[in-house]
């Protein structure tokens, strides 16, 4: 699965002789697929716990998701047409255990003839059910207990790969419905049957309800009156919340994450960008070490082995029948390894740690290489329950290297599933009929110890909309000895729309700190209101972390002037967190020189002031520039000029995320000179980031600063760092006059550093000459100094057609431009260049990749060393991978690859654009100003999205400033690394990949 996964696929062409024996072995078993009760005895848990059957074939098949109604049945979403069945086989069964004795033995088909039904969940007197491009309701009327009223609730979802779909329907404690969108991968096969990208999500008939134009963002909604607002962050498959409604994701191979912070927070600061919106929480890394039990495993790809790649199903334990310890923790799917993963969560300041609950164990194991678990849920008895796929493969044909997709039958023994219910102690059936409770009965099942009986309650009388039960719930509400009574019975007030103020003034004193979490939350909704205010200005001063944060989002909506003194208080105490420094800033788009002058002054730490910085250059403020500027050089000599780069940097990266050109900043000049002379490099550095995105003006101070900076510059006796820098001091000056001096910077014989700083310094400049110097040095300049001289040719689109020119006169070899660089001329809207480029460039022929293949097999057999494999590493593939601490992560962590095998690194390394793993697939965005960027996908956020090259160079651009983006359906990796190791370097850095635990 790594890309829900139920499948990712690692790219090679050659044949694997051992996979293809392990192939035909597999077929020829004569033990799974076991029965039902055969395959139950294959299945291991903790002592205490024991496993029991709910329901499998022929009552259910193709089993992926499950929720249980208030009448205790179990809807079961089948889809039997995964993974490319064109036939519609996706349907909706209702389980009923009629004999009381826990074993699920009546099923009636609901729904049929749906295409990649991906989840379901009790609405009103039917269901929703997720199913892209829909979520639909259905309801049966006439009581046959099939479905006769189909309505489309929201319409608009991408129908791409079924493992990316919408899915994972959930009643959330805030009364609204969440469901997870993940992004999906561009596909390269089956285009057809998966291209299809989606469009503005929207209530149809509903031209009031502005639709959401958005992807790879999860989604949540109202019905009745319909609302629907974009989240930040996203999930794979499956969502999960706890019992004060903080909710968590999983992605693939990141097992638990979770959605720290609401999109409503960061869309009022449209300067502010940060890293992400999920907080990865798990303390055993993301690819986290699994411990399968599963004989004569199937693996596609032996990189699946040992590993997290198919994280999915994920719930957090509400139940009340395990032991204590138990409760909040969360339970992980991981089919490609037949087990179920568990963790303790841990409070750690704004969010959790996730510790693994066993060491070298896990929940759930199987033995049965056929056990798939996708989908965990707990149920109204406490029982946590696991829906089992049960297939032999459960690999999307996408992700599968093309020699073996003749060899496996994918729909092989479809219709099979089970369900299983892990027990702790005695097991004891639950007997309930909640659609049968008066309201009072329900109200007073809100202090019930099971999460999902108090959320079904609670959707019950939210749904009856019976305000005669006013009286009951405001008494639970203020005496309930319950905290999650308490605080149900809040949301539960609200969605009758009863709760008076008079009860969330009481709830945020109450003595349970999820309790005052909640009802921040619901004093937020009645802003402004000033008795709420008052309230939340004192608590800015609560004991709690979780509490603190959530006021901090929520002061967000008072007026500057009111919320700073108490924002403040909270930041200091937390100025290391970056979730508090996102917190606070999310307020901090009309005050932000504020904020730096007190955060400077109080010593708050470089990354905090960094990310003020970058605010205040978003906004492009002459005079807020100006100001801060005058912060940091007026701290020259006071210590640690640390934070006085960490502004610059900041301002840097702000001015550059409007992407709109270089900015005139007249008050802001003296000092962005005053900085660039001063003797620090790392203060000279950083303020040429700032000044980089600076209309200067002529000057003399500008003048004298131009004139030192070419006599060092070319001066071969001057430290290289000063000559590097002096060659970006010349690039702020944009006249022709400057070219030929950074052009003689552009010699092989000049450091590598000087020659990158030189083009990089070129690379703005608008004068045709710098294409002529360009080319004249193409052909010996490393991929650093293409890189730059790339961005001056692709930076205007009138330069393309030299480019071009250029590669038919050999000038540029066809491979110096890069896969992506190739993609965007292929694919430019200008026609002519379009065409052109076709007839220069074509597509990349995989023939040719695959002799390049050839020619490097011996590296497979030669003797090796991994300590010279460790050196190419460092030479030739450390500025895009990661191995620990070390290089940038542009493309996956190498220790995800360690068990490849030798065929499939080399033919990844050869032909990288065979399949490209999810999320490795390289952007280009057009900006409102003309700029072409491009790189991976590295984050997004509602305000922001961060695009990310080599060496981990990134660019970060607002929302607001960009004007279309599409995938170029390539990796970055370049597709002439033999360019650069012959094949005894090949099989010495194979070796030192297969070498790294």
């Amino acid at each position: 699965m790594e890309a829900h996964e139920w499948g990712r696929g690692t790219a090679y062409a050659a044949a694997c002789a051992g996979l293809v024996c392990l192939l035909a072995a597999g077929c020829s078993r004569s033990k799974p697929p076991f029965s039902p009760e055969q395959a139950l005895k294959t299945l291991h848990v903790p002592e205490g716990f024991h496993v029991e059957l709910v329901a499998s074939e022929p009552q259910i098949s193709d089993a992926i998701a499950m929720s249980f109604d208030e009448r205790g049945r179990i809807w079961v979403v089948e889809m039997a047409d995964y993974p490319l069945n064109p036939k519609s086989l996706g349907r909706i069964k209702v389980l009923e255990d009629r004999d009381k004795d826990g074993r699920f033995e009546h099923a009636t088909v609901f729904v049929d003839g749906l295409h990649f039904p991906e989840g379901v969940m009790p609405w009103k007197k039917g269901i929703l059910v997720t199913c892209a491009p829909d979520i639909l309701y259905f309801e049966d009327t006439d009581g046959d207990g099939r479905a006769d009223v189909r309505r489309v609730v929201l319409t608009g979802f991408a129908q791409g790969n079924p493992q990316l779909r919408v899915n994972g329907p959930l009643y959330g404690l805030d009364n609204w419905i969440y469901v997870a969108y993940p992004r999906p991968p561009v596909p390269r096969r089956y285009v057809k049957e998966f291209g299809d990208a989606g469009g503005a999500i929207r209530f149809p008939g509903h031209p009031e309800v502005p639709a959401l134009d958005i992807h790879g963002m999860d989604v949540r909604f109202r019905i009745d009156p319909p609302q629907l607002e974009a989240l930040a962050g996203n999930s794979q498959f499956g969502n999960a919340m706890d019992a004060w409604g903080r909710r968590y994701t999983v992605w693939n191979n990141d097992h638990i994450r979770e959605a720290v912070i609401q999109s409503r927070y960061l869309k009022r600061n449209p300067y502010l960008t940060l890293p992400t919106a999920m907080q990865s929480l798990s303390d055993h890394e993301k690819a986290a070490a699994v411990y399968p039990k599963t004989v004569d495993p199937f693996y596609i790809h032996d990189s699946q082995t040992g590993h997290f790649t198919s994280a999915c199903g994920i719930s957090v334990y509400g139940g009340g029948r395990f032991p204590k310890d138990f409760d909040g923790n969360s339970f992980t799917c991981e089919p490609v390894h037949s087990l179920v993963h568990r963790d303790v969560l841990v409070d750690s300041g704004a969010t959790f740690t996730a510790r693994r609950a066993y060491e070298n164990d896990e929940f759930i194991t199987s033995s049965d290489a056929w056990f798939r678990p996708v989908f965990t849920t707990v149920g109204p008895d406490g029982a946590l329950y696991v829906v089992d796929y049960y297939r032999y493969t459960v690999e999307h044909p996408e992700f599968v290297p093309p020699h073996l997709l003749k060899q496996i039958d994918f729909e092989a023994r479809r219709r099979l599933g089970r369900i299983y219910r892990v027990v702790y102690g005695d097991s004891k059936p639950a007997g309930m009929n909640l659609a049968q409770a008066t309201s009072a009965e329900l109200v007073d099942v809100l202090r019930d110890g099971n999460q999902w009986r108090r959320t079904a309650a609670q959707r019950l009388l939210v749904d009856r909309q019976d305000r005669g039960i006013q009286p009951a719930l405001e008494k639970l509400a203020r005496e309930d000895k319950s905290a999650v009574a308490r605080v149900h019975a809040l949301w539960t007030l609200e969605g009758l729309n009863v709760l008076g103020d008079g009860l969330i003034l009481q709830a945020l004193a109450d003595s349970a700190p999820g309790v005052r979490e909640n009802a921040v939350r619901l004093a937020e909704m009645r802003l402004p209101n000033d008795a709420f205010e008052k309230k939340l200005l004192q608590m800015a001063e609560d004991d709690n972390s979780r509490v603190q944060f959530q006021v901090a989002c929520t002061l967000g909506l008072l007026p500057s002037k009111k919320s700073f003194p108490a924002l403040k208080t909270i930041a200091l105490r937390h100025a290391a967190d970056s979730w508090f420094q996102t917190a606070v800033l999310t307020a901090a788009a009309d005050n932000a020189v504020l904020w730096y002058r007190e955060m400077a002054a109080a010593k708050a730490g470089d990354s905090f002031l960094r990310r003020i910085g970058s605010v205040v250059g978003a906004r492009r403020r002459d005079g807020e520039i100006r100001e801060v500027l005058a912060v940091v050089a007026n701290g020259r000599g006071a210590g640690d000029a640390g934070w006085r780069v960490a502004t610059l940097e900041g301002l840097a990266a702000g001015l550059r995320h409007q992407s709109t050109g270089r900015v005139r900043l007249p008050m802001s000049q003296d000092l962005v000179i005053e900085l660039l002379r001063e003797p620090s490099p790392a203060i000279n550095r950083a303020a040429l980031q700032a000044a980089g995105s600076v209309e200067m003006r002529p000057a003399p101070a500008f003048t004298a600063l131009l004139r030192r900076a070419r006599v060092i510059a070319v001066d071969e006796r001057a430290p290289e760092v000063q000559r590097e820098i002096a060659a970006g001091i010349l690039g702020l000056d944009t006249s022709p006059t400057v070219v030929p001096v950074l052009a003689k910077l552009l010699d092989p014989k000049q450091p590598e550093s000087v020659q990158v700083a030189a083009a990089g310094a070129l690379a703005p400049n608008p004068n045709a000459d710098v294409g002529a110097a360009f080319l004249a040095h193409w052909r010996e300049a490393t991929g650093g100094v293409r890189e730059k001289m790339l961005i001056w040719y692709f930076s205007d689109k009138s330069r393309l057609p030299a480019l071009l020119d250029a590669v038919k006169a050999r000038t540029v070899q066809p491979w110096s431009l890069g896969p992506a660089r190739t993609q965007q001329l292929l694919r430019s809207k200008d026609t002519a260049v379009a065409a052109r480029a076709q007839e220069l460039l074509g597509e990349a022929s995989q023939a040719e990749r695959k002799a390049v293949y050839d020619r490097y097999v011996p590296a497979l057999t030669m003797s090796a060393s991994a300590q010279r494999g460790r050196e190419v590493y460092e030479r030739a593939c450390s500025e895009c991978h990661k191995i620990g601490d070390t290089g940038s992560e542009v493309g996956p962590d190498l220790r995800t690859v360690t068990r490849h095998y030798k065929e499939a690194l080399l033919a990844d390394i050869l032909m990288p654009n065979l399949n490209i793993e999810s999320g490795y697939e390289e952007y280009l965005v057009e900006t409102t100003d003309g700029q072409m960027i491009t790189g991976i996908l590295a984050r997004e956020t509602p305000t922001s999205m961060t695009l990310r090259r080599r060496k981990g160079e990134e660019d970060t651009i607002l929302r607001s400033a960009v004007k279309n983006m599409r995938s170029l359906s390539v990796s970055p990796m370049p597709e002439d690394l033999e360019k650069s190791i012959d094949v005894q370097q090949m099989a010495d850095v194979i070796a030192y990949v297969k070498s790294l635990k």
